[in-house]
């Protein structure tokens, strides 16, 4: 809740600058991302250390469960960079980013893939 509040105070601040001053506003809303996402990486190493204990005790090879950790982090990094740069007005740029960390989002889970083509295999 407090990043809630943190993001709305921020937006309501950035509306005001960007008035009078554009890039400070745009500066703003770089820093509050950076902040928000700051607090959110805490409960991110908090997950990815519950879903490692968790695969262990189950005997879950990490080669199956890092590609979905791995894709949802460039997935949310590259959304909140190509809305940053959006938001700087810059959608060339944020297009690009969407669609590399979509290209290195299919590249990192090409073990995953390999692992269940392997699987699929053996029952054959």
């Amino acid at each position: 809740m407090k990043t809630a509040a943190v993001g709305i105070t921020a937006a309501i601040l950035g509306l005001v600058i960007k008035k009078s001053n554009p890039e400070h506003g745009m500066l703003l809303a770089a820093f509050t991302a950076a902040a928000i996402i700051g607090a959110a990486l805490s409960l991110a190493g908090h997950t990815v250390e519950f879903i490692t204990a968790t695969a262990e005790n189950g005997g879950v090879s990490a080669a199956l469960y890092m590609p979905v950790i791995k894709c949802s982090a460039v997935a949310l990094t590259g959304k909140t960079a190509a809305d940053i740069c959006r938001d700087a007005g810059h959608s060339a740029s944020a297009s690009a980013i969407e669609f590399t960390a979509a290209a290195a989002g299919l590249y990192i889970s090409l073990p995953l893939l390999k692992s269940v083509v392997e699987l699929v295999a053996s029952f054959v």
